[in-house]
C-alpha cells in the first residue's frame, strides 16, 4: 500500500506514471485489469489532482469496469472459488482509465457488497427459474405426445387382434400347431387327427365285494374335447383389453402356447350318479337275509362281516374320483368303508343255539312253514377272536358242533303239496239253481282246507248246519226213505265226490254211510250220504305230510271237482275196485227190493305193482216202492 501511494504522490507531481498491474486472465479466459483497493484518503487525494475534464470520462470508464468485474464474478460463482491474496483483493478494485493508467476507485461498503450480491443472485435465480420452466413445459408436452401416439397405436392394433377371426400364431393344442387359423380351421384339423380318441379313456373304480365302475375322461369333463380345445385355443389373446391383447400377442411370439392343459370343470352330477350306482350295488352285495348261517355238512356257523351296516359316502367317493380323474389316474381302487362294525352277540347266539333239535313244520294258521331248529354248540371265547381278526365285507367261519333235526324247512317247502295224490269229479246235470247253489256253496267252504299229519276231519263239524242264514236253500234230499224238500238238499253229492278223492289218495277212512237210495253220479258203494247233526263223514289225514283239499264247480260243464294234493314220497297210487248185485226179497225171491255193494282199495307201488288190497266197504242200497213188483197175490207189510 504505501508502494502504491508514493507512485500515487509522484504522480501528482508529473515526474513518474502509475506502474500499471499486469492483466490477468479470468477463469473463462477474459483479460482483466485488477485495481489495489486504496484508502479513501488516497482516492480522495488522487481526484483532487486529476483535471477536472477528464474526471466525469474516467468515472464512467471505473464504473464500466466495475460492471465487467461483477459479471466476471457472477460467471466465477459458477466454478469453484481460489483463495486470493491480499495483493489480489487490492488489484481488484483497481480502475482502467481512458488513458491506460490505472488508479484506485472507492471501495465498497461490506453492506453495499451484501446487497449487490444478493441482487445478483436474484436476478440469476429468475432468469434460470424462467428457464427451467420453460424446458420442463417443453418436455412434458414432447411426452404427452410420445404418450398419446403409443396409446392410440396400442389401442388400434391390440382392437384388430382381439377382434380377429384367427387363432394367434403361435398357439398348440398338445404338439398340434393350430397358429393363425380360424376356429372351424382348427375344429377340422384336430378332427382329423383324431384328438378326441386321443384325450379320451376312463378311470376305473373298484369297491369291496367285486363292484366296478368306468368314468369316461371326456364325459366327466377331465380332458378337452377338439370343440372345446379350439374354444381354449381361440380365446387365447381374444378377450380383455386392447393392451392386454397386445400383450398377449408379443409374448406369444415369443414363447409358445399350449392350451390342452387348460383346467376343465368336471361334471359332478354325472361323477355321481356313476358313483351312487356302485354303491347301490355294493349294498346288494352286502345284504344278508339272516345274521348267520349254519352249514351243516362243513360244520360252520358263517357270519358276513359288515352285512346290512357297511357303505359309503357317495359325496366322499365323487371327491377322490374328481382327485383321480384330475391326476389322469387310470385305476382307484376304493378302501374298506370304516364304518363301525358292531361284533354280534355271541353269548346269546350260543344259548339260543344249545337247545334240543326240531324239526320245520306247516303252520296252518299262518299257511308258512316254521324254520328247523338245529342244536348247536361253538366256543364263544374263539367267535370274538376270530371275528377280530377277519377284516370287513369277508365272511367269519366259526366253527360248530351241530345236532341236527330230521326235517328242515327247505326240505318240507319243497314238498309241500307237490303232488296230487287223488281226485273226483261229477257232474250235476238237471239239478235245481237251489241243489246247484248249496254245492256250490260247500265246495267253496272246503277249497283250501289242510289236514296236518294225524288230523281228523268231520263233514258236518266243518261246513255245520245248513241254514237259510248259512245261504243255503231247500231242494231235494233223501231223509227217512223218503225224497223230500230241506234245505242244504244235495250237498251229499259234495261229500261223496269227497269221498272218492280220499280214497284215492289213499287216507284213512273214519265213518261212511252209504244213501238210502241209489245215485246217478256215482258207482254203487262209492257214495257217501250226510245229514246234519248224523250220519256224518270223516276221514283221518294218515299220512306223514300235510294235506289240502281243493275243490270248486264249473257251471259251464255243471261238474263239481275235488282234489287232494300233498306229499308222495314213494310213488303209490289207489285204484278202487267194486263189485255189486241185485238184492231180493227173502220171502219172494223173485222180487228185487235193492243192491248190494262192495268197494277195495288197491295200493300199487310207483312200478305198478300191486302191493296192497283193503276191503273198503259194503253198502246196501233199496229200490224206490214204485220200483219193486210183487205179485198180486203177495202180502207185503207196508213198513
Amino acid at each position: 500500500m504505501n508502494e502504491i501511494n508514493d507512485n500515487i504522490e509522484k504522480n501528482r507531481d508529473g515526474t513518474q506514471n502509475i506502474p500499471r498491474e499486469p492483466r490477468r486472465r479470468s477463469d473463462d479466459g477474459t483479460a482483466v485489469r485488477r485495481v489495489e483497493r486504496r484508502s479513501a484518503g488516497e482516492r480522495s487525494g488522487e481526484r483532487r489532482s486529476s483535471s477536472r475534464g477528464e474526471a466525469p470520462r474516467r468515472r464512467v470508464r471505473a464504473e464500466d469496469e466495475i460492471q465487467e468485474r461483477r459479471r466476471v464474478r457472477s460467471d466465477r460463482q459458477e466454478r469453484p472459488r481460489r483463495t486470493k491474496s491480499s495483493d489480489e483483493t487490492e488489484r481488484a478494485h483497481r480502475t482502467k482509465v481512458s488513458d491506460g493508467q490505472e488508479r484506485p476507485h472507492r471501495a465498497m461498503t461490506s453492506a453495499e457488497e451484501e446487497q449487490r450480491r444478493k441482487r445478483r443472485a436474484a436476478a440469476k435465480s429468475k432468469h434460470s427459474d424462467a428457464a427451467n420452466r420453460t424446458a420442463a413445459i417443453v418436455s412434458l408436452t414432447v411426452l404427452a405426445l410420445l404418450v398419446i401416439g403409443v396409446v392410440v397405436g396400442v389401442t388400434v392394433f391390440g382392437g384388430k387382434l382381439r377382434d380377429g377371426d384367427t387363432i394367434f400364431p403361435n398357439v398348440n393344442v398338445s404338439e398340434i400347431s393350430v397358429g393363425g387359423l380360424t376356429a372351424d380351421e382348427a375344429k377340422a384339423l384336430l378332427d382329423e387327427e383324431g384328438w378326441n380318441e386321443r384325450v379320451g379313456g376312463t378311470l376305473t373304480v373298484l369297491l369291496p365285494t367285486d363292484v366296478k365302475t368306468e368314468l369316461d375322461y371326456i364325459r366327466a369333463g377331465n380332458s378337452l374335447t377338439s370343440a372345446e380345445a379350439v374354444e381354449a385355443a381361440f380365446a387365447f389373446g381374444h378377450s380383455g383389453s386392447a393392451l392386454d391383447c397386445l400383450v398377449a400377442y408379443l409374448e406369444n411370439l415369443i414363447h409358445p402356447v399350449d392350451v390342452s392343459g387348460t383346467a376343465t370343470v368336471l361334471d359332478d352330477e354325472y361323477i355321481a350318479s356313476a358313483l351312487s350306482r356302485a354303491v347301490a350295488e355294493f349294498e346288494d352285495n352286502m345284504h344278508r337275509d339272516r345274521e348267520y348261517t349254519l352249514d351243516t355238512k362243513s360244520g360252520l356257523m358263517t357270519f358276513f362281516k359288515g352285512a346290512n351296516i357297511a357303505t359309503y359316502d357317495v359325496e366322499e367317493l365323487t371327491k377322490s374320483a374328481s382327485k383321480a380323474l384330475r391326476a389322469r389316474e387310470t385305476r382307484l381302487e376304493i378302501p374298506l368303508p370304516t364304518t363301525e362294525i358292531p361284533m354280534p352277540d355271541f353269548e346269546a347266539i350260543h344259548e339260543s343255539l344249545m337247545v334240543e333239535p326240531a324239526d320245520a313244520y306247516y303252520d296252518k294258521e299262518s299257511g308258512k312253514v316254521v324254520p328247523e331248529q338245529i342244536g348247536a354248540n361253538f366256543d364263544v371265547a374263539k367267535a370274538k377272536e376270530l371275528w377280530e381278526q377277519t377284516p370287513v365285507c369277508q365272511e367269519v367261519d366259526i366253527p360248530v358242533a351241530y345236532t341236527l333235526p330230521n326235517e328242515t324247512q327247505e326240505h318240507l317247502e319243497s314238498l309241500l303239496f307237490r303232488d296230487k295224490l287223488g281226485d273226483c269229479d261229477t257232474a250235476f246235470w238237471g239239478s235245481s239253481d237251489n241243489r246247484i247253489n248249496n254245492i256250490d256253496l260247500v265246495a267253496q267252504k272246503l277249497n283250501g282246507m289242510v289236514l296236518m299229519p294225524g288230523e281228523s276231519f268231520s263233514y258236518n263239524g266243518y261246513v255245520g248246519e245248513r241254514t237259510e242264514e248259512a245261504g243255503f236253500l231247500p231242494a231235494p234230499a233223501y231223509s227217512d226213505g223218503s225224497v223230500i224238500y230241506e234245505v242244504g238238499g244235495g250237498i251229499c253229492q259234495v261229500s261223496s265226490t269227497l269221498y272218492n278223492a280220499v280214497l284215492e289218495a289213499n287216507l284213512k277212512i273214519d265213518t261212511r254211510t252209504c244213501h238210502y237210495f241209489t245215485v246217478g253220479y256215482l258207482p254203487l258203494g262209492l257214495d257217501a250220504t250226510v245229514s246234519f247233526p248224523r250220519p256224518d263223514f270223516g276221514f283221518t289225514n294218515s299220512r306223514d305230510y300235510p294235506i289240502m283239499v281243493k275243490s270248486w264247480t264249473d257251471r259251464d260243464k255243471m261238474t263239481l271237482y275235488f282234489e287232494v294234493w300233498g306229499s308222495n314220497l314213494d310213488g303209490t297210487y289207489v285204484q278202487m275196485k267194486r263189485g255189486q248185485w241185485p238184492i231180493y226179497d227173502p220171502e219172494y225171491p223173485d222180487v228185487q227190493t235193492g243192491w248190494g255193494a262192495t268197494s277195495w282199495r288197491q295200493v300199487f307201488d310207483a312200478d305198478g305193482n300191486l302191493i296192497d288190497e283193503i276191503r273198503e266197504a259194503y253198502s246196501e242200497y233199496h229200490l224206490h216202492d214204485e220200483d219193486i213188483h210183487y205179485p198180486p197175490s203177495a202180502t207185503v207189510d207196508a213198513g
